[in-house]
């Protein structure tokens, strides 16, 4: 039951109770700000992994049904090519991999008929 008024605990205790709550596990996983920006993705058709520091595409994007995205944002990572799996957005109007290192562009990104933005400076 709560009360009203002040915790007849003292400060220290509070704070004390307040980080032990913190480190017992009630923190979210490492990875589940990608997690997600995934499900948003599969939501809204536009999802942003943007400045997360990738080097290959998340292998859980394939629990997402990501196939109406129009919009994708994978900009400021340390992509070294365009992922194959992005090669299969078919709706894909706009690809932003601006500031990442890629090298290589394979040839299954002409299968995205409706691109119409690819940023890649």
């Amino acid at each position: 039951m709560a009360t009203l008024g002040p915790d007849p605990r003292p400060h220290s205790q509070l704070a004390s109770a307040s980080i032990q709550s913190n480190i017992s596990g009630n923190n979210l996983p490492p990875n589940r700000g990608l997690e997600r920006a995934l499900e948003e993705g599969a939501n809204s058709g536009f999802f942003n992994l943007s400045a997360r520091k990738l080097k290959e595409y998340p292998r859980t994007a394939s629990n997402y049904d990501l196939s109406d995205t129009v919009e994708a944002d994978l900009s400021r990572n340390r992509l070294a090519e365009v992922p194959l799996e992005v090669c299969h957005l078919v709706a894909l109007e706009t690809l932003n991999l601006y500031h990442n290192c890629i090298k290589t562009i394979p040839d299954t990104i002409i299968s995205l008929q409706s691109l119409t933005s690819l940023n890649l400076r």
